[in-house]
This record gives structure tokens, sequence and C-alpha cells, in this order.
């Protein structure tokens, strides 16, 4: 199956890489900062690195893609599946790629994008083309509307997918139309629709399974045989990257804070780094029992918490390290910061060498 759309991979990967051609071309003239985060108003309200959005993120949908074109194509079941199905999962993470970096990059020149209008008109728009593949999806174990009674009985599975077909194209419609809703409302309101679409599709399936015992027509005729040896390797590979993945996040990382003569730098590996003018730093305060409230964006990990973050008394950015329960906390002309060092010790001393730089 890979072979036969050997083109298609190949124009399809290229494409989720024309984010990154596009920021290495243009690096010099986009900010260090890229959106992450849009508030209730529409407007980005919290910032991730240029290096993650223009490198990092079309390497990361890259992978994806490649993992669900290979456990697609690894599934014996999806040997004679249609090829416009098979189609539709070569362009899902090409168009998502687009669509992501479209956003960020719109956003980090200033010419922001009506994200609410934007995101249930691209959602409806994909929920439809979807829905449109649906009833020519053949019985298979990776793609498709996925249950007992659909993956048991093939014609539990056709019924359940031409009706799926119908619900999701006239569900992506109505996406659409939130575009026109203010606010979060379109975002809410188009993701109620995805809610009511699988629950649908969840209980005709079962009210056909229904129907079927009662006539004495459902038997177990799938054509869906158990995972194959190479198929089980390539899980159980994804499986155990996912777990180092996941385990090197949450027990690696650094803060690193550089106090000069004039400014404060203060970076860290998961979160791009800030720098503090020492004229413009209001008050400086020592915390040794920190309240971090809780993170509306960015980074928590069993080592660090990154990010923006709210607590009882304000909003900040967070440059911490969660063992540590000690802190200092700046108040600045252009906002809240608040970080410390992997022991107290090393907290409390930054601080009185910060103090002493301030004071002068």
């Amino acid at each position: 199956m890979l072979k036969k759309n050997k083109i298609q991979i190949i124009i399809a990967s290229l494409i989720t890489f024309l984010p990154t051609l596009l920021g290495s071309i243009f690096w010099e003239k986009l900010p260090e900062a890229f959106p992450v985060h849009w508030g209730f108003d529409g407007d980005a309200d919290s910032f991730g690195g240029k290096v993650f959005f223009v490198f990092l993120m079309p390497l990361i949908m890259y992978a994806l893609f490649w993992i669900c074109l290979v456990l697609t194509s690894k599934d014996t079941s999806n040997k004679n599946q249609h090829g416009k199905v098979f189609g539709m999962i070569i362009w899902i993470m090409p168009v998502m790629s687009l669509f992501v970096a479209g956003i960020s990059y719109f956003g980090a020149i200033g010419k922001g994008l009506e994200m609410f209008s934007f995101l249930p008109a691209l959602l409806g728009i994909l929920f439809a083309s979807m829905g449109n593949y649906m009833p020519k999806c053949k019985q298979n174990r990776t793609i498709g509307f996925k249950i007992k009674w659909t993956l048991e009985n093939e014609e539990n599975w056709n019924a359940t997918h031409r009706f799926a077909g119908k619900v999701m194209f006239f569900g992506g419609l109505l996406m659409i139309l939130c575009c026109f809703l203010p606010g979060y409302w379109g975002i809410g309101v188009a993701m109620a629709i995805v809610l009511v679409n699988v629950f649908a599709m969840f209980v005709y399936s079962y009210a056909y399974y229904k129907k079927q015992k009662k006539l004495g027509t459902y038997c177990v005729n799938t054509t869906v045989k158990p995972l194959n040896k190479p198929a089980k390797i390539v899980v159980a590979i994804l499986v155990a990257a996912i777990l180092v993945g996941v385990a090197v996040l949450m027990f690696t990382g650094d803060v690193e804070v550089v106090l000069g003569d004039e400014t404060l730098v203060i970076d860290s590996t998961y979160e791009s780094e800030t720098t503090v003018n020492l004229n413009d730093i209001q008050t400086i305060q020592y915390v040794e029992s920190f309240d971090g409230g809780t993170r509306n964006i960015g980074f928590a990990s069993a080592k660090l918490a990154l990010g923006d973050y709210t607590n009882g008394s304000y909003r900040y950015i967070s440059y911490r390290y969660v063992g540590t329960d000690s802190c200092v906390v700046l108040f600045t002309k252009h906002g809240i910061i608040v970080f410390n060092q992997p022991t107290e010790e090393a907290t409390k001393a930054l601080y009185d060498e910060l103090m002493e730089k301030t004071s002068k």
C-alpha cells in the first residue's frame, strides 16, 4: 500500500515540512516568540519559542504522519481498502501541519487570524470530508468506527459507516456555521457536535446489533484477523517509545538563571527564555512556601512547572522546580515572573545576589 501511493506520500512529506522551509527563509524577520494560547477575547496571551514552531512542530507532525501510515499499511485487513480512504490518511497530517503553522506564523507577525471563527470552520471541513469517505471504508482494525459489533459483523460495519458518513457530513456543515458564534462559543458548540455525532453512531450501531439479534441474523463473520507478528512489533515499539518519551519529559529539564550587570536572563529546557532589564524590576520577594496555583498553559512535569500560571494573588510566568517550595517573585513593568533553583539554599542565594545588584 505504501509503494502504491509513493508519489502521494512524497508530495505529502514535502508539504508537511513546508512551514520549516518558509520559517528558514524568513528566519530573521520572524520574532522570537510565537503565540501558543488565545484568551477569551481571541488575542494571544501566551507564547512559545521560534525554534520549536519552525523546526520541531513540523517534525512532530511528520512523525505522526508516518505512525498513521505504518499502522494503517501493516493492518492486513486494509489490504483491499478503498484507495480514497488511504489517501485521506495520507493527507490529514500535512493539512494539520499547514494549519498549525498558518495560525502560529500569522500570529507571530502580528496579523492574527480570527481564531474562534477560523477553528470551527476548519474542523467542520475536515469532519465533513471524513464523512464523505466513511461509507467507502471497508472493515478493518485501524480506520473507522471500531467497536465490538462493527468488528464482529461486516453487515453492522457497513450500515454503521453509511450512517456515520451522513452524520459526519451534516455535522461538519453545522460546525462551519459555528464560526459565526462569538468567542469560545464557536469552539464549544463545534466540540459538542463532535460528541453528539460519536454518541449517535454508537447508539445506531448498538440498535442495529439488537435488531440483528432479534431477527437472528447476527453472526460473527468478520474478515478482520488478529494482529500479525510485524504489526505487534510495531505497536510494541511505539508504546515503548511513548513510555520512554514521557519518562524523559517527566524527569528531565533545567532552569538556568544568569544575572548580569543590567539584565536577568531566565531560560529553561522546555520554555523560551525571558530577559528582564534590572531597571524594569519594581519589587522582589522571597517566598519560602510559594502557592503555585493552576497552570493556564505551558509545561508541567514531575520536575518542572513552566509557563503561564494563576494563583490566588496574581497571574505570572513560572520557571520553577517542583521539588523546591521557596521562590523568587519578580514584579516588573511587564508582568510577574516566579522562579527558583533546585534547592532552597540556591534559591535564597540567588535572591540575595539579585537584591544586591538592584540596590546599587
